[in-house]
């Protein structure tokens, strides 16, 4: 369930950068700005924080606001944009190596 109701919000690239600024403006007079970094030629951004705004303002907002994030990035990049609004698991921690390391002759 949400916490707040979003009264407006903005979406638009920043100028002579590779980020598009995101505003909120809330019911209870809040205003939640933030700076989503993303790649022109390859279309990706990242927008960890998509986790804590659907908490804050329900899934069907966090939903589209990543719909329109992802048309946004397109727009502003060459076209293509493969966002991924929620991190992707971290990879796995490397094991070391068993056995003897090979030594070069």
């Amino acid at each position: 369930m949400a916490n707040y109701e979003v009264v407006k919000h903005k979406l638009e690239p920043v100028e002579g950068d590779d980020q598009i600024a995101l505003t909120i403006w809330a019911s209870d007079g809040s205003k939640w700005e933030y700076g989503i970094p993303f790649n022109r030629s390859s279309g990706r951004y990242t927008f960890e924080e998509i986790d804590v705004l659907e908490m804050d303002f329900g899934s069907e907002f966090s939903e589209n606001l990543s719909e329109e994030l992802d048309k946004l990035v397109q727009k502003a990049g060459d076209g293509r944009a493969r966002g991924c609004a929620r991190p992707s698991p971290a990879p796995a921690p490397l094991r070391p190596a068993r056995g003897r390391a090979a030594r070069g002759s």
